[in-house]
Protein backbone atom coordinates (compact mmCIF):
# COMPACT_ATOMS: atom_id res chain seq x y z
CA UNK A 1 0.00 0.00 0.00
CA UNK A 2 1.43 3.11 -1.07
CA UNK A 3 1.02 6.45 1.05
CA UNK A 4 -0.36 8.10 -1.77
CA UNK A 5 -3.94 6.57 -0.89
CA UNK A 6 -3.50 9.40 1.76
CA UNK A 7 -3.34 12.16 -0.57
CA UNK A 8 -7.52 12.44 -2.14
CA UNK A 9 -8.61 12.52 1.75
CA UNK A 10 -5.54 15.21 2.56
CA UNK A 11 -6.48 17.48 -0.32
CA UNK A 12 -10.26 16.91 0.35
CA UNK A 13 -9.94 18.28 4.00
CA UNK A 14 -7.19 20.97 2.46
CA UNK A 15 -9.41 22.44 -0.19
CA UNK A 16 -12.26 22.27 2.18
CA UNK A 17 -10.10 24.61 5.12
CA UNK A 18 -9.07 26.95 2.39
CA UNK A 19 -13.01 27.73 1.97
CA UNK A 20 -14.08 27.57 4.49
CA UNK A 21 -11.47 30.04 6.76
CA UNK A 22 -11.73 33.13 4.19
CA UNK A 23 -16.06 32.43 4.21
CA UNK A 24 -16.00 32.73 8.36
CA UNK A 25 -13.90 35.69 8.55
CA UNK A 26 -16.00 37.35 5.92
CA UNK A 27 -19.54 36.37 7.84
CA UNK A 28 -17.56 37.62 11.10
CA UNK A 29 -16.54 40.98 9.93
CA UNK A 30 -19.62 42.03 8.36
CA UNK A 31 -21.91 40.80 11.12
CA UNK A 32 -20.22 41.00 14.52
CA UNK A 33 -19.88 44.10 16.11
CA UNK A 34 -16.87 46.03 15.95
CA UNK A 35 -15.91 45.49 19.23
CA UNK A 36 -15.77 41.91 17.97
CA UNK A 37 -14.84 41.37 15.39
CA UNK A 38 -10.50 40.34 15.73
CA UNK A 39 -12.13 38.08 18.81
CA UNK A 40 -14.06 35.99 16.93
CA UNK A 41 -11.82 35.46 13.93
CA UNK A 42 -9.13 34.79 16.49
CA UNK A 43 -11.62 32.36 18.04
CA UNK A 44 -12.19 30.58 14.73
CA UNK A 45 -8.19 30.15 14.23
CA UNK A 46 -8.30 28.78 17.81
CA UNK A 47 -11.18 26.05 17.43
CA UNK A 48 -8.95 25.22 14.45
CA UNK A 49 -5.72 24.39 16.52
CA UNK A 50 -7.51 22.67 19.12
CA UNK A 51 -9.35 20.11 16.68
CA UNK A 52 -5.82 19.35 15.30
CA UNK A 53 -4.50 19.26 18.75
CA UNK A 54 -7.46 16.78 19.64
CA UNK A 55 -7.27 14.95 16.43
CA UNK A 56 -3.39 13.91 17.26
CA UNK A 57 -4.87 13.01 20.64
CA UNK A 58 -6.96 10.28 18.61
CA UNK A 59 -4.24 8.97 16.77
CA UNK A 60 -2.68 8.66 19.61
CA UNK A 61 -5.10 6.85 21.57
CA UNK A 62 -5.53 4.73 18.03
CA UNK A 63 -1.94 4.04 18.05
CA UNK A 64 -1.92 2.99 21.62
CA UNK A 65 -4.91 0.34 22.36
CA UNK A 66 -4.85 -0.84 18.85
CA UNK A 67 -2.06 -1.93 15.69
CA UNK A 68 -3.82 -0.40 13.31
CA UNK A 69 -0.96 2.57 12.62
CA UNK A 70 2.31 0.77 12.73
CA UNK A 71 5.13 2.35 11.67
CA UNK A 72 5.30 0.18 7.97
CA UNK A 73 1.81 1.83 7.05
CA UNK A 74 1.13 -1.50 4.86
CA UNK A 75 0.79 -3.62 7.59
CA UNK A 76 -1.83 -0.87 9.25
CA UNK A 77 -5.68 -0.90 9.36
CA UNK A 78 -6.28 2.82 8.08
CA UNK A 79 -9.88 1.48 7.16
CA UNK A 80 -10.42 1.34 10.44
CA UNK A 81 -9.05 4.02 11.52
CA UNK A 82 -11.22 5.81 9.01
CA UNK A 83 -14.33 3.93 10.78
CA UNK A 84 -13.70 5.21 14.04
CA UNK A 85 -13.05 8.58 12.87
CA UNK A 86 -16.61 8.18 11.22
CA UNK A 87 -18.72 6.75 14.38
CA UNK A 88 -16.81 9.25 16.64
CA UNK A 89 -18.26 12.33 14.25
CA UNK A 90 -21.62 10.55 13.86
CA UNK A 91 -21.96 10.42 17.37
CA UNK A 92 -20.89 14.56 17.51
CA UNK A 93 -23.35 15.28 14.97
CA UNK A 94 -26.54 12.93 16.45
CA UNK A 95 -25.72 14.81 19.98
CA UNK A 96 -25.47 18.36 18.37
CA UNK A 97 -29.06 17.81 16.64
CA UNK A 98 -30.61 16.42 19.77
CA UNK A 99 -29.67 19.31 21.26
CA UNK A 100 -30.73 21.81 18.65
CA UNK A 101 -33.64 19.77 18.35
CA UNK A 102 -34.65 20.29 21.84
CA UNK A 103 -33.98 23.78 21.77
CA UNK A 104 -35.74 24.43 19.04
CA UNK A 105 -39.02 23.49 20.20
CA UNK A 106 -39.07 26.31 23.07
CA UNK A 107 -38.05 28.86 20.57
CA UNK A 108 -39.92 27.74 18.24
CA UNK A 109 -43.11 28.33 20.77
CA UNK A 110 -41.77 31.56 21.90
CA UNK A 111 -41.31 32.57 18.05
CA UNK A 112 -44.46 31.56 17.85
CA UNK A 113 -45.69 33.53 20.71
CA UNK A 114 -44.35 36.49 19.31
CA UNK A 115 -45.77 36.37 16.26
CA UNK A 116 -49.25 36.33 18.03
CA UNK A 117 -48.17 39.36 20.22
CA UNK A 118 -46.57 41.34 17.15
CA UNK A 119 -49.84 40.72 14.90
CA UNK A 120 -52.25 42.48 17.97
CA UNK A 121 -49.51 45.31 18.79
CA UNK A 122 -50.18 45.48 14.71
CA UNK A 123 -53.32 45.43 14.50
CA UNK A 124 -53.74 48.03 17.47
CA UNK A 125 -50.55 50.14 16.08
CA UNK A 126 -48.70 50.10 18.83
CA UNK A 127 -45.87 47.70 17.46
CA UNK A 128 -42.66 48.10 19.60
CA UNK A 129 -40.53 45.15 17.87
CA UNK A 130 -38.93 44.55 21.35
CA UNK A 131 -37.33 41.04 21.55
CA UNK A 132 -36.34 40.74 25.09
CA UNK A 133 -39.79 40.85 26.40
CA UNK A 134 -40.66 37.54 24.37
CA UNK A 135 -38.24 35.30 26.71
CA UNK A 136 -36.40 33.61 23.76
CA UNK A 137 -34.37 30.79 25.72
CA UNK A 138 -33.42 27.60 25.23
CA UNK A 139 -34.27 25.31 27.99
CA UNK A 140 -31.57 23.78 29.95
CA UNK A 141 -30.69 19.87 29.83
Amino acid sequence: MSVFWLVPQLVLAGVGEAFHFPGNATLFYQEFPTSLKSTSTALVAMFFGLAFFLSTGVVGLVRRATSWLPNNINQGRMDNVYWVLFGLGYHVYVGYQLLSLAGYKVLGESVQSFKGERSKMWNHGTLSGDLSTVGLSFCSL
